[in-house]
């Protein structure tokens, strides 16, 4: 997983379950997160109790992150 080449670097921000049984977590942080970091990326990483889907908490600091918001 890798976004398309550009010639700047977005900041990424990622949400995982630490129970998800579709994607493992070990692939995204031993993995996708030090994939884009090492292309240059700002990546946020959010690990959560929970499974495959994103709790309303989860939505609020996806989006307070998005936005700028010190928590």
């Amino acid at each position: 997983m890798m976004p398309i080449q550009s010639p700047t670097r977005a900041r990424i921000f990622i949400a995982h379950g630490r129970s998800d049984h579709m994607l493992p977590v070990a692939t995204t942080t031993g993995e996708f997160v030090p994939a884009l970091r090492g292309a240059g990326f700002d990546v946020e990483l959010m690990l959560y109790r929970g499974g495959h889907e994103w709790p309303r908490a989860v939505i609020a600091a996806a989006l307070d992150w998005y936005l700028g918001k010190q928590g």
